[in-house]
């Protein structure tokens, strides 16, 4: 999959021109290099600065996000910071969850019907990222898909209480609009007055900055102003918190849509199930539902990731993307979603009782294969692994194989019966839903 800046656009956006734009921007406010060089590198006294104010936000959002401030968009550091180091980031990842797979099936049936005004909202949009994002996904969709008909009217809703990061995100956006593309950004400062019939509405980064006691009232709230066929996505960090979170945010919407909403919600990805999520925040199990996507910085992201000491060749997050429309009867096709990388498991190369303990939770809860092909893998001389898998049934399930052959899986790629064969029910004890520990 080509990175959203490598896109070249014609449809609706120009991601190439973005690029461009966004890296003028930083010469323009912070005096960032243009001339390429090597890393590492002798930076100017200015980029060695903007590199240490990436390092202070970096803190603010991972190790002192109880203390961060919500306006710190306003402040010139705290914006140059984030349009230095965060954007681009964040821009990819919404472009890679809505141009994958996963994602296509709901995009043609948005389109299907040669939609000529389209209308998107970007929920705590800060610089326009996730729209920025979404815009190169579905300039990559059309050009896959030529019966499917671009929309030649966009209205987009920025739902924002900073105007500085929101009017840079427009400067930036609307100097690489397709020529033939009426573009109109209506400014919001919370979604009280969203209007309904929403196509697109791209929650990315904003839910874990919102009181948790607000946050399900919120979500349901924009969830009700989708139209038929509308797709809402949800973003939100890797970390284990934030993903449970985002579990239990799930869960509620797909709880309210079934009690408030005429049409039903579906989750298009990354689950293969409408059930309670496994993993939400009334789990009591370590694991949670992340995902990781390799892709090629910009020279300009990888020499200030030099100089901040931080690494955005790997982008880490959790999502769900929800489909407006009514459930068909699902498949009864098992399949299952990887959500884990391979996991070193014991064999009768490890201490002995804590083998036997293994052996015996395995054969106890195999629910796929041959005890005799457990008992032979177990017994293997070969290191053992395991990927961890939540099903169709919305149950969370383990498939063992040799942790060579383990490397094969990709962590979010979906599965089926035949793939791995042979399987074991994992534990999963779930919280009271009253428990305070939950959204």
């Amino acid at each position: 999959m080509n990175n959203f800046y490598a896109v070249e656009g014609f449809h609706l956006f120009l991601p190439q021109k973005y690029a461009a734009s966004w890296q003028e921007l930083l010469q323009e406010r912070v005096g960032a290099p243009s001339e390429k060089i090597e890393v590492p590198f002798p930076s100017s006294l200015a980029f060695q600065k903007l590199g240490t104010q990436v390092q202070a936000l970096w803190r603010a959002f991972n190790t002192d996000r109880p203390n961060l401030d919500k306006y710190y968009m306003d402040t010139a550091v705290s914006l140059n910071a984030y349009l230095a180091s965060f954007l681009v980031p964040n821009i990819e990842r919404v472009f890679q969850i809505l141009s994958s797979k996963s994602a296509e099936p709901a995009l043609k049936r948005l389109f299907s019907s040669n939609k000529t005004h389209l209308k998107i909202v970007d929920f705590g949009s800060g610089p326009l990222s996730a729209t920025v994002g979404c815009l190169s996904a579905l300039e990559v969709f059309f050009q896959t898909h030529p019966e499917c008909v671009a929309p030649r009217h966009i209205t987009l809703y920025a739902v924002e209480r900073s105007d500085k990061a929101r009017e840079l995100g427009e400067k930036l956006l609307k100097s690489a609009l397709a020529f033939n593309i009426q573009f109109e950004i209506v400014p919001l400062p919370s979604g009280d007055k969203l209007p309904a019939e929403l196509d697109l509405v791209l929650c990315a980064n904003i839910f874990n900055e919102i009181p948790l006691k607000h946050r399900q009232v919120t979500a349901n709230k924009i969830a009700e102003k989708l139209a038929e066929k509308g797709l809402l996505l949800i973003l939100e960090p890797g970390q284990d918190v934030h993903s449970r979170n985002l579990g239990s945010l799930r869960d509620g919407i797909l709880q309210h849509s079934v009690e408030k909403i005429n049409s039903e919600l579906a989750v298009v990805a990354p689950c293969l199930h409408q059930r309670e999520c496994p993993l939400s925040a009334r789990s009591e199990r370590k694991d949670w539902c992340w995902f990781q996507s390799e892709w090629t910085r910009p020279e300009l992201l990888e020499k200030l990731d030099f100089v901040s000491k931080l690494n955005h060749k790997e982008l880490n997050y959790s999502f769900v993307l929800f489909e407006r429309k009514r459930l068909s009867v699902q498949s009864a096709l098992w399949a299952a979603r990887i959500i884990s990388l391979p996991i070193p498991v014991h064999n009768e190369n490890s201490e002995k009782e804590s083998f036997k303990s293994f052996a015996s939770f395995a054969r106890t809860n195999l629910v796929a294969g041959q005890l005799e092909s457990l008992v032979s893998l177990l017994q293997a001389p070969t290191p053992l692994g395991k990927i961890l898998l939540c099903t169709s049934e919305g149950a969370l399930e383990s498939s063992f194989c040799t942790e060579s052959d383990a490397v094969s899986f990709q962590k979010g790629d979906s599965v089926t019966q035949e793939m791995v064969p042979l399987r074991v029910r994992e534990k999963n004890k779930m919280q009271n839903p009253n428990s305070e520990s939950g959204i």
